[in-house]
């Protein structure tokens, strides 16, 4: 059973472990969330820990989306999990998500899979598979152009599925402005702060 100092660890190392990866100091960081770098320390070793707003901002100003290591702290089988991973793993971790996922990001899933939208679900994963895999930078440019359809086709009245699941507008919104600062500033992911409703906020931090 996880303990709570184990639980601490992992937490602890996933503060040290992001920093290093974007290659900036302990003073960088405490000078960009505002505290001292003693606290730095204490959270890179598990003495205290950042609360869910500072966690956020710590994922903010590395430019990294912090979903990957929330599912870490709380599925620990889930370090260095690759998508090149045996399949088992792979579904494992799979239920393990979607166990996570919010009703609106279940029947968005299911729709994606099982509704009936006339296109090959498995072609619409290839083609998000596609888009992920281009800059930053065009695919902003994309989801604008999509998002910006859709509320035009809606407005027509010629959604394909107007009384089926629709997508988050004002989540659409805030991903689309968040992807174009982390362009401007040059990083290479973005934070949305809703991602992480659908995980258990009170394993994501412990007083």
């Amino acid at each position: 059973m996880d303990t709570r100092i184990e639980s601490k660890k992992r937490l602890s190392a996933i503060w040290s472990r992001t920093r290093a990866m974007a290659g900036v100091s302990q003073e960088y960081m405490a000078q960009e969330m505002g505290v001292a770098r003693k606290t730095i320390q204490n959270w890179e070793r598990g003495a205290s820990s950042p609360d869910i707003e500072q966690g956020f901002r710590w994922f903010e100003i590395l430019g990294i989306n912090p979903m990957k290591y929330v599912y870490e702290y709380v599925f620990p089988e889930m370090k260095d999990i690759s998508a090149q991973d045996e399949v088992d793993r792979l579904r494992t971790a799979l239920m393990a998500i979607i166990s996570t996922l919010s009703e609106e990001s279940i029947r968005q899933l299911m729709f994606l899979l099982h509704g009936n939208h006339g296109s090959s679900p498995r072609a619409v994963m290839n083609l998000i598979t596609a888009h992920l895999q281009t800059p930053m930078r065009d695919r902003i440019t994309q989801a604008g152009v999509i998002f910006r359809n859709y509320q035009i086709a809606g407005r027509r009245g010629l959604t394909v599925c107007p009384d089926k699941v629709q997508p988050n507008e004002e989540l659409l919104e805030k991903a689309i402005r968040a992807g174009e600062e982390a362009v401007y500033s040059d990083v290479e992911g973005y934070v949305i702060r809703t991602d992480i409703s659908d995980v258990e906020e009170d394993r994501y931090h412990e007083d």
